[in-house]
């Protein structure tokens, strides 16, 4: 994507902002708020037009100061039922600071609470999609940073109504292109409303050759006219490479069974109780789940040497999990440990020059990510440190015990259980027991059991292996005590944390092949080689920690994660294997892919699996992505990464192979 250009305002008589790129005003310096009420609310005949509705999308052309999504918000907390969604969102080319949305909202005290909650969780600006969530995940806001045309060929989901909110035409006509309006009407939902503030001829009739059916209403104060419209035109048929295009909405009108109760079955089953599902969790060990019981975690970015799709979204979750993890400690739910920051220290002189393209690149924002050399290091960490690297200052320790708890919210929704069958029923789906007795019927089912994901429902034919991690308990010592940020080195070091076994610092992962049986326990026992080679790697770091043992009554733990093979999980419905082959198995032949049907999905069978070592910071957002995809509404990550995600990739990529001779 291309970079971005901060807003470049002026502030007329200290309070209207006015855009020095485009010489025109945010909002009406008469009443912005009256403004906004009349041109959007009522032109999309809001509160009443979701009156009676569970989910509520609204679609914006210039977020600007935010104004159009606090007075929405606002409305729909006093108009809609308590247990329905609004998702707002919203393309910005030319984000403001969070400072300069603040000081233009201060101007609305009846919004302050509103305005607080936006400031504090408004993203570092950087091009791509930013999921904000608030009220408890009531209302989401997808911010997308870049230009319009671009960021929006790029959204899956359908949209209820739209504010087109641009500048004025005149001045910034690349909002207005009949491209972009194509968009609007590729994600527009039958009958989708439409409001814009402008009434030009040319806007008009190009809305109207998209398939909007627009009309003239009486504009605000000088303003003589505005438009307000809706969808009629044609529901667009999927654009992308087929085999991708997505599942259609199921809803979760009916009861969730998620099979696994470690990081992803957790951060799942919250999301979907905060969307109003009545959710069901099975876990063999109540809130003991393979991968999810160190003491300590760390939370920074994977960031890969080319400007893969891995990469992407990588930094992406880990944006979103640091939010995340911020609004769970703010609503008291403790999740960081320790001060704050991680420093990623290059192994050699080769990774070094390959941290400073990273930063050049400008992978991650100058706030987020920031180079270091050793001194600087050792300053950040207080201890003595000789090699350079990167600084990520939003980073940080993780209790995953405690975000475990904390998704887990009313523990009523566990069953300690071994899912053993899954038949395919009239109207859902079948869970047995290893005797096979029925433990429940149910519409949806999402597979979040790790490597063992494909034991129960084999045709998905996913790439899964298990890893075995294992961790050190170190015990720490009156030099490494002084340790303030957690350290990253091709393994991790937490800074020391206190219980009741005595003040230790949490070192690993070793990530080693494990292939055993779902039942087997062998993978819990410590190894004496995997304690002793990361002991080695630990006290080559600094002297500091020259002679640090592993504690005595505790040395460490073993955990498995799933893992795939591109180093990418698997989310979504699952494809339908069997049509897959019947359909695509020509892929070899090179035709041409609009030769091709569209992707055909088990009905109520979804996977969250293969997050590998790092499954508290991607768990949040593929959470967010999944029960998008269970409603249809706006995915918080571009389609790319949604295709590249697909739990039918694999079975894609073996079709395309010619067949052995």
């Amino acid at each position: 994507m291309a970079r971005l250009h901060n807003a470049d305002l002026d502030w007329r008589d200290g309070k209207t902002p006015e855009s020095r790129q485009f010489g025109d005003i945010y909002f009406s310096p008469k009443d912005g708020l009256a403004e906004t009420r009349h041109v959007f609310l009522d032109g999309i005949g809001a509160p009443d037009i979701w009156a009676g509705r569970d989910c509520y999308t609204i679609g914006e052309t210039g977020f600007g100061t935010g104004l159009n999504f606090l007075a929405t918000w606002a409305a729909w907390r006093k108009k809609a039922a308590p247990s329905s969604r609004l998702n707002f969102l919203s393309v910005e080319g030319f984000p403001l600071s969070g400072d300069a949305l603040g000081k233009a909202l201060s101007v609305w005290a009846e919004f302050s609470e509103l305005t607080e909650n936006l400031v504090n969780l408004y993203p570092e600006i950087h091009p791509g999609f930013h999921r904000l969530s608030f009220d408890d995940g009531r209302v989401t806001l997808t911010l997308l940073f870049g230009q319009v045309e671009e960021m929006l060929s790029r959204v899956e989901g359908q949209v209820d109504a739209w504010y087109l909110d641009g500048f004025a035409p005149s001045k910034n006509p690349d909002m207005w292109r009949p491209a972009v309006f194509q968009q609007l009407a590729r994600l527009s939902k039958p009958g989708a409303r439409l409001a814009t503030f402008t009434a030009a001829g040319q806007v008009r009739r190009d809305l109207t050759e998209a398939g909007f059916a627009m009309q003239k209403a009486p504009g605000f104060s000088y303003k003589r006219e505005c438009l307000r419209g809706a969808f009629e035109g044609e529901v667009h048929a999927y654009t992308g490479k087929p085999w991708f295009a997505p599942a259609p909405a199921q809803g979760i009108a009916g009861p969730v069974a998620v099979i696994g109760g470690g990081v992803a079955g957790l951060t799942v089953a919250r999301r979907l109780r905060q969307a109003g599902a009545d959710v069901t969790v099975y876990e063999r060990d109540r809130l003991g789940a393979v991968g999810s019981g160190n003491r300590v975690g760390l939370i920074q970015p994977r960031l890969t040497a080319a400007d893969s799709l891995d990469g992407r979204f990588n930094a992406a979750a880990y944006l979103h999990a640091c939010r995340h993890y911020d609004q769970m400690e703010a609503a008291g739910k403790t999740s960081w440990v320790g001060p704050r920051g991680v420093l990623q220290l290059a192994r050699d002189d080769e990774e070094a020059e390959r941290f400073m393209r990273l930063v050049a690149e400008e992978r991650l924002p100058g706030s987020v990510m920031q180079p270091v050399t050793g001194d600087a290091a050792s300053d950040l960490a207080g201890i003595p440190l000789d090699r350079p690297g990167l600084w990520f200052p939003h980073g940080g320790g993780l209790k995953p015990r405690a975000v475990l708890e904390a998704s887990a919210g009313d523990l009523s929704i566990f069953e300690q259980a071994t899912i053993a069958g899954l038949e395919q029923s009239e109207g859902g789906w079948v869970l047995r027991d290893p005797g096979g007795n029925v433990l429940q019927e149910t519409q949806a089912v999402i597979l979040a059991n790790g490597p063992f994901a494909c034991d129960l429902w084999p045709i998905a034919d996913l790439p899964l292996v298990a890893k075995r991690g294992q961790v050190v308990h170190l015990a720490a010592s009156e030099a490494s005590r002084k340790l303030k940020v957690g350290l990253s080195f091709g393994r991790y070091l937490s800074p020391a944390v206190e219980e009741a076994e005595g003040c230790f610092h949490v070192s690993g992962a070793s990530f080693n092949l494990w292939e055993g049986m779902p039942e087997d326990e062998d993978w819990r026992q410590l190894r004496d080689e995997d304690e002793a080679e990361i002991l080695q790697d630990v006290r080559g770091l600094s002297r500091s920690f020259a002679d640090l043992p592993a504690l005595p009554d505790n040395p460490g733990r073993a955990g498995l994660r799933a893992s795939i093979i591109d180093h990418l999980p698997a989310v979504g419905a699952v494809h339908d294997g069997a049509y897959f082959d019947q359909a695509y198995g020509d892929l070899h032949h090179g035709r041409r892919q609009s030769g091709y049907g569209p992707a055909r999905y088990l009905p109520g069978l979804y996977a969250m699996t293969g997050l590998g070592s790092r499954g508290f910071q991607t768990a949040p957002l593929l959470a967010d992505m999944l029960v998008d995809q269970m409603l249809g509404t706006p995915l918080p990550v571009p389609r790319d990464v949604t295709e590249a995600l697909h739990t039918g990739r694999f079975q894609i990529r073996r079709l395309r192979r010619p067949p052995k001779r």
